[in-house]
C-alpha cells in the first residue's frame, strides 16, 4: 500500500470519537474507581478506533483492504491485527 503526500488524514475526529466512548456518564461510584465495565469499554473504543483508521487509510490508499487477524493468547485474552 503507497500513500499520496498530498492526501491529508485527519486524526482529530478519530480521537475524539475515543474520548467521547470512554467518557463515564454515571456520577453515583466512587470517582478513584473505574467503571466496572472499563475493560470491555476501552477494548471496544479502541477496536473502533482502529476499524475508522483502517478505513480512513483504505480510502486514502484506493485500492488496499485491511483484513483482521484474531486469536486467543496464551497468557489468556484476545489479540487482534488489521
Amino acid at each position: 500500500m503507497t500513500f499520496s503526500p498530498t492526501k491529508a488524514v485527519r486524526l482529530e475526529p478519530l480521537t475524539q470519537d475515543l474520548a467521547e466512548n470512554l467518557s463515564d456518564p454515571t456520577t453515583e461510584r466512587d470517582p478513584n474507581l473505574p467503571p466496572k465495565d472499563s475493560r470491555a469499554r476501552v477494548s471496544a473504543a479502541f477496536k473502533g478506533l482502529q476499524d475508522r483508521i483502517c478505513q480512513k487509510l483504505e480510502a486514502v490508499d484506493g485500492t488496499g483492504k485491511f483484513q483482521e487477524d484474531t486469536w486467543e493468547r496464551a497468557e489468556g485474552g484476545a489479540a487482534a491485527l488489521g
